[in-house]
């Protein structure tokens, strides 16, 4: 498992990016992206959903920022519940030119270079890839960095 912290996904476009009747920009439109161990999707983390893009904003490349941890990345896009926003094609097709993924390899790390250890109390060793605060802390412990003791008797 993954330690991941930002995603480029790269679409499909004509020379003229932005432009509204290039017939690429309204495929891409509305799509998600979800974080896993398994190749499930129901099971997975959503980690983006475009809800407010349209053929002129949309970046290409666009870049999320997912704080998770996961072994798979599952671009999805789909046109099931019409009517469809204004700008949507019909048909969502994956286009997709590349899919850059980045992150630590190496679980219980964190940082730049993914050379330091997560805190010793962080539920499961999964600390925050950028500034290695826990996204849980074991029992009986609690703070960023789980270093509270709370269940420690306090002198009087």
């Amino acid at each position: 498992m993954n330690v991941l912290s930002d995603l480029i996904i790269s679409y499909k476009f004509n020379v003229i990016l932005k432009d509204e009747g290039n017939g690429y920009t309204g495929r891409f439109l509305g799509f998600s992206v979800y974080i896993t161990n398994t190749t499930c999707k129901d099971t997975a983390v959503q980690c983006f959903k475009d809800t407010s893009y349209t053929p002129s904003t949309i970046p290409n490349p666009t870049n999320i920022t997912c704080i998770t941890h996961g072994r798979y990345v599952i671009y999805y896009n789909n046109r099931t519940h019409p009517p469809y926003p204004d700008g949507y094609d019909q048909y969502a097709f994956n286009e997709l030119c590349e899919l850059e993924v980045y992150g630590c390899p190496t679980p219980g790390h964190y940082g730049e270079d993914c050379f330091l250890q997560c805190p010793k109390n962080c539920q499961e060793g999964h600390c925050h890839i950028v500034d290695g605060n826990c996204l849980g802390c074991i029992p009986g412990y609690r703070g960023p960095k789980c270093n509270d003791d709370w269940l420690k008797p306090t002198a009087t």
